[in-house]
């Protein structure tokens, strides 16, 4: 083989789009196996004259295959049924070398059945690579060839390199024809992708064919079952409108044939019997002698018959005619017994108010022998009379009176019994835990008997008794339930009270006396307290410290910070200020705990009675001879002698400031112990609405008999709230006694945007009415004063406040300690920057505190402005975060007096009230679009509700 010059091997260069690159030398012996060695290799270019330059080859090269491009194109065309004038040119690079050496592609002559071609794309898949197959099968290479790894694989190097001597003058070029072929490559690339895009679209349209078709299917499915269910639903609605319609329609059609048959043969039956009994008579006056003589059959039947008969039609009517003056005779009878025993209930109060439960014994069994008197007259009557009295409305109330009359009567007696140690008549030595569990027994037995009389009575028209008697007979009608709901509680009640009386073991009690003209916040300060040991009932023994509640500061073991506002008097917390709290549990459980730190045994409850209860105690007694004082007390004296005592007048060397009071306790217990049964019925009175207005105090720490006490609400504890609410909690710390004469006012403003956010505007107003002459009144009345909000409100400003100088605060010792539980109770305080306004979190609500002064003959005006941490509105399926409507709860301040208040309630002009509720004495108005008003006197716990609807 001659040698080529190095023109003519940069000539015979051609470079493929795969990774090698052979010369012409090389791909003939490739093609035939070298089967000819050397002399054999068919050049690519044989019988052609050699080119001078890569160019032509390339252009030639470039026509070929711009032939071959057009042809598949076409025949792609017809497969997919495709215009050729619609797409662009993309020849298929199939080689880059001779046409000669290529094998020949006819597509023409394909044969592509038009059915196989629209219904299997799979055959057109295999042609296009039968057809890059063949096209690429040029370029395997195999036998010995000049290799250029493109990709630098260590593994393809060729053993027997060989060195080719390369003229660089036509580098440029060779260059140009290996940047050419490079495009070319790209454009084969690109080609086989713009082929393969009509196959994706086939196999998306077959894949969404078939879920059409499945779609399909579930679809007629779903109908099929959807139109089965409303062929049933129809099919039942049928069915019920038939069962009404027969319900509504036929049945009662049914029902009165069914009436009118009965008369019918009822009236037939007497009509055959009248015709009878005229037939027999008629033939017995024809045969009256013959009849004898010869009697017929069934002669003397007949005759029977007719006795039978007529007996029946004639005694009615002799009843009937004897009937009216039977009545009058048993009228008097029974007017005059049921008269006489509703006397008897009348003396049966008079007794009880006098004390005398024997009498009251006596009345109750003359009223219970009258209404059984009366009723044997009533029982005493024929069959036809009592029965024209049960048809009768009069005849059956007169039964239900005097039915509920025996009831009471012997309910009265069994009552009385339980009663009668209590009031004065029994025994002198009263076992009282005894009495107790036997009034227990005796009120279950009555039960009963009160709540039949209460059937028997309601069953009573009161528009048939005469006028004199009605008004108080719905009275005493009314007053039952009560009654037998009393009976309920006190029998569940009963086990604790025996645990309170010590019962069990004996009990030792604390008992607060507190004076709220120095108002706390859960009650009067803390002057003056005893200790009192109770067993079985009785009073054991009674300790009261001279010197009060100062009586346990030298023996206090624990130093503890006091809450901040009380630092002004003290920075040790003491036993006088341990009521701190508004929430009365926490506060009594802190007196308790600094009873035992100060060394005194431990208590197991603590009771707390105010100032203002002992005058009200005085009203129901009477006065009080004091001799060892020279004064006789009374319900206007009482206070303000108590104060001088305690103040001014005690003996400053003995240093006993309280023992006035140790004096005065044991006789206010004689005269309740020696009270007549009028008024115990008064004291027990007082009890219960100085309970409700959180003026008489208690606290067990034996949790069975405390939770009996918070769930009737005898115990004053802090409220939750779902919405708003609201307490004023007042502290008098070093204003003197002055509380008792500041008049208050509350005027609390709440105001909703169309946007249902709620501000609240409270303006406190404060009138001191002391006198300026008086040693107690005329002080300036110094107050810390704690607005309870919802938990989340904001303040917004306090106007009106007048704290002290911040050197007024005392020093704390470096060893105090700070105290636990009131840091856990407040929490984080913030202190407003605008207004010093002291921001605590509080028993499950936010909390405002400052200071408001006035002096004697001045009102103080204070504002406090703060948002509700929830939205209002009128009811709103879609936006259940809003309120449908507003509620509010007001608390009042244990110990304090009656305060006037003022809410007024202001809404969007476009809502409109559809429900409103108060409670206790005062009402609900709406005076108009916009506005609804809640006023009244706070004496104890109040609030109302409304619900907003959309105009």
């Amino acid at each position: 083989r001659q040698k080529k010059n190095p023109k003519d091997a940069e000539q015979d260069f051609v470079f493929s789009i795969s990774k090698n690159a052979v010369t012409t030398d090389a791909y003939g012996s490739s093609l035939n196996g070298n089967k000819n060695g050397k002399n054999g290799v068919r050049s690519r270019f044989a019988n052609k004259t050699t080119p001078d330059t890569v160019f032509e080859v390339v252009n030639k090269v470039d026509e070929k295959l711009n032939e071959i491009g057009e042809a598949v194109i076409e025949q792609v065309a017809k497969a997919i049924k495709v215009q050729k004038k619609d797409h662009q040119k993309s020849p298929y690079v199939v080689r880059l070398l001779k046409d000669e050496q290529m094998p020949s592609i006819n597509l023409e002559q394909a044969e592509y059945p038009e059915k196989q071609v629209q219904g299997d794309s799979g055959e057109w898949i295999k042609e296009v690579e039968r057809l890059r197959k063949s096209a690429s099968s040029a370029y395997k290479s195999g036998a010995k060839s000049i290799c250029i790894n493109l990709l630098g694989s260590k593994k393809q190097k060729s053993s027997n390199p060989k060195k080719q001597n390369i003229n660089l003058k036509n580098f440029h070029h060779v260059f140009a024809g290996f940047t050419l072929r490079f495009i070319q490559a790209i454009a084969r690339w690109i080609f086989e992708f713009v082929l393969s895009i009509p196959l994706g679209f086939l196999l998306a349209f077959q894949v969404i064919l078939k879920l059409v078709e499945y779609a399909n299917k579930w679809a007629i499915s779903g109908g099929m079952a959807v139109g089965k269910g409303a062929s049933f639903a129809i099919e039942q609605a049928i069915f019920i409108i038939v069962a009404v319609l027969k319900g509504l329609i036929v049945i009662p059609i049914k029902l009165i044939t069914i009436f009118f048959l009965t008369v019918y043969r009822v009236i037939s039956i007497i009509g055959t019997g009248i015709l009878f009994v005229g037939n027999a008579v008629y033939e017995g006056l024809q045969n009256y002698f013959s009849v004898f003589i010869h009697p017929p059959k069934h002669f003397y039947r007949r005759i029977f018959v007719v006795i039978i008969i007529g007996g029946t039609m004639i005694l009615p009517v002799k009843f009937l005619y004897l009937a009216p003056q039977s009545m009058r005779v048993l009228k008097g009878k029974v007017l005059g017994a049921t008269k006489e025993g509703f006397e008897s209930f009348s003396g049966v109060e008079n007794a009880i108010a006098q004390g005398g439960i024997e009498q009251a014994d006596a009345q109750l069994a003359i009223a219970s022998q009258k209404f059984s008197q009366a009723k044997e007259n009533i029982d005493s009557l024929n069959i036809f009379v009592k029965g024209i009295l049960n048809v009768l409305p009069q005849g059956q109330d007169g039964i239900h009176a005097i039915s509920a009359g025996e009831d009471l009567a012997e309910s009265g007696q069994l009552i009385s019994k339980a009663l009668g140690p209590f009031i004065g008549q029994g025994e002198d030595d009263i076992d009282i835990a005894r009495l107790v569990a036997n009034m227990k027994n005796s009120l279950s037995n009555a039960l009963p008997k009160i709540e039949s009389a209460q059937n028997h009575l309601s069953a009573i028209d009161s528009g048939n008794l005469p006028e004199e008697y009605r008004e108080k007979f719905i009275k005493s009608r009314a007053l039952l339930p009560d009654v037998i709901l009393a009976i309920k509680d006190f029998n569940s009640f009963a086990d604790s009270i025996l645990i309170i009386l010590g019962a069990q073991e004996q009990k030792r009690y604390a008992v607060l006396f507190q004076n709220n003209n120095e108002l706390r916040p859960s009650g009067g300060f803390i002057g003056s307290l005893a200790f009192i040991d109770v067993r079985n009932g009785k009073i054991e023994n009674i300790e009261i410290p001279k010197g009060g509640a100062y009586d346990f500061q030298g023996y206090l073991t624990e130093s503890i910070l006091a809450p901040k506002p009380l630092q002004i008097l003290n920075a040790r917390w003491e036993m006088q200020d341990a009521n701190w709290y508004p929430d009365w549990p926490t506060s009594a459980e802190k007196v308790a705990w600094f009873i035992e730190k100060s060394g005194h045994s431990s208590v197991d409850g603590v009771i707390a009675m105010q100032a203002t209860t002992l005058v009200k105690l005085l009203e129901a007694l009477g006065p009080i001879d004091f001799p060892e004082y020279g004064v006789i007390l009374n319900s206007e004296n009482v206070i303000d002698e108590m104060q001088k005592e305690v103040e001014l007048n005690y003996d400053k060397q003995e240093n006993q400031p309280k023992k006035y009071v140790a004096e005065l306790v044991p006789k206010v217990l004689d005269r309740i112990l020696s009270a007549n049964g009028a008024e115990l019925i008064k004291i027990l009175s007082l009890v219960k609405s100085e309970i409700q207005e959180k003026n008489l105090l208690f606290y067990f720490r034996d949790l069975s008999v405390n939770d009996q006490f918070i769930a009737r609400l005898w115990e004053p504890t802090m409220l939750s709230s779902g919405m708003d609410y609201l307490s004023v909690v007042h502290a008098n710390i070093g204003g003197g006694k002055t509380d008792g004469v500041i008049n208050q006012t509350y005027n609390y403003t709440v105001t909703i945007s169309d946007e249902g956010e709620a501000l609240v505007d409270l303006e406190i107003i404060r009138r001191h009415e002391g006198d300026p002459n008086d040693v107690f009144e005329k002080v300036n009345n110094v107050d810390y004063a704690r607005v309870y909000a919802p938990e989340g409100s904001e303040l917004i400003s306090f106007e009106g406040v007048k704290p002290p100088p911040l050197d007024m605060y005392e020093v704390a010792e470096s060893y105090f300690a700070r105290d636990f539980q009131l840091d856990q109770i407040e929490g984080k305080v913030i202190i407003d920057e605008k207004s010093g306004t002291r921001v605590t979190q509080e028993f499950g609500k936010t909390v405002f505190g400052n200071w408001l002064q006035v002096d004697a003959g001045n009102t103080l005006f204070a504002r406090v402005k703060y948002k509700l941490p929830f939205k209002v509105g009128p009811f709103d399926m879609m936006n259940p975060d809003v309120m449908s409507g507003y509620s509010l709860i007001i608390q009042k301040q244990v110990g304090a007096r009656a305060i006037a208040y003022s809410v007024s309630l202001k809404y969007p002009s476009d809502w409109k009230v559809s429900w409103q509720k108060g409670i206790g004495d005062s009402e609900v108005r709406t005076l108009g679009p916009g506005l609804t008003v809640f006023e009244g006197g706070l004496t104890k716990d109040t609030g109302f509700g409304v619900v907003f609807e959309k105009n």
